[in-house]
């Protein structure tokens, strides 16, 4: 085998291991999931709310007949709050057959598509977020944090938004 040869067959391998991920951004920070848990991606609409909900559940939307619980990925971090602007949008988020939900982000950024050498896992420094985030990209000088939206819920968020739907339905 040919140095080009092997150089090339390396390169298939290395995309081969690559995950894809939607990025989004949160503030001044990009965050990323994977994109097999991607549904779609939708433009902001005002959730209907739900009483006695927590704060970071802002309601439910009804997407083409299935109700979807809204969560505020901002407030879900314990992030600054910040008004609704023209590019924020719902991911809408197929978790497991039985819990879909939409979360609330910023901006959509691009889909990406994240080698393992990219890839470091997340310091135990990050102020309790670092259950949240399960890895940290690093290129072109640039950090994405890698989101597991399912550690983001509880049990009883869990039971709650699963509530919410039975409500709602």
């Amino acid at each position: 085998m040919s140095y080009e040869e092997s150089k090339s067959s390396a390169k298939a391998r290395q995309v081969a291991t690559s995950e894809r991920y939607l990025a989004f951004q949160l503030g001044k920070e990009q965050y990323a999931i994977p994109l097999l848990q991607v549904k779609e991606v939708i433009e902001m609409t005002e959730p209907t709310p739900m009483p006695k909900s927590p704060p970071f559940f802002k309601g439910i939307i009804n997407l083409r007949g299935q109700v979807i619980s809204v969560l505020d990925l901002r407030a879900k971090l314990q992030l600054q709050k910040i008004e609704n602007g023209p590019k924020t949008a719902i991911i809408i988020l197929d978790l497991d057959p039985e819990l879909s939900i939409g979360v609330i982000v910023d901006r959509i950024n691009s889909v990406q598509a994240f080698h393992g050498e990219d890839m470091s896992a997340a310091p135990n420094t990050m102020g309790g977020q670092d259950r949240f985030v399960t890895a940290i990209a690093k290129r072109d000088n640039k950090m994405t944090l890698i989101l597991d939206i399912r550690a983001t819920l509880d049990i009883a968020d869990q039971q709650f938004l699963a509530q919410s739907r039975v409500n709602a339905a």
